[in-house]
């Protein structure tokens, strides 16, 4: 049987105050694998904390894509952000039908975050947990490079090559 592999994500999102420069990014690792995301996003009412959230769905979103691969190749996925909400949203802490309606956008995300999350679970054991940003973890600071990058990158699809 072949050897299997915890999958870890980071996640960030990025919204420079004052500008239209918003986007998501996240970074993707295992072994000696990784593989990086990166959407810039359009329009308005989206949030720091409703980008986050869209970077921790999309990423698993992708993930599931591959569910058969995903399956057979990775032991477990660790998802770590550094907006709380995403751990919290994942946990249980918070519950995302109850989120703040005065923005639309962010409902959405923690409602999609909510529903990919528990997918995900039902295929492989997903840890989801905060850690500090900008505190030197190399794969916090790559997803929040990605985040700010102008350039849209996936290349998810490696990690099931």
């Amino acid at each position: 049987m072949a050897e299997k592999f915890v999958l870890r994500i980071w996640t960030d999102g990025s919204h420079i105050k004052g500008t239209d420069r918003m986007g998501y990014g996240a970074l993707a690792r295992y072994a000696d694998v990784s593989a990086e995301l990166s959407c810039r996003v359009r329009g308005e009412g989206f949030s720091n904390p409703t980008l986050e959230l869209m970077a921790a769905c999309h990423a698993v979103r992708l993930l599931l894509e591959k569910e058969e691969a995903l399956v057979r190749k990775f032991s477990s996925v660790e998802v770590r952000a550094d907006y709380i909400g995403v751990e919290k949203y994942a946990n249980g802490g918070w519950c995302a039908a109850r989120a703040s309606t005065k923005t639309p956008a962010f409902r959405n995300a923690a409602l999609r975050w909510d529903r990919a999350v528990q997918q995900l679970r039902r295929l492989l054991p997903c840890k989801v947990m905060w850690i500090k940003g900008h505190s030197g973890e190399a794969g916090n600071e790559r997803a929040d490079a990605l985040a700010r990058c102008v350039t849209e990158i996936d290349t998810f699809g490696i990690l099931f090559e």
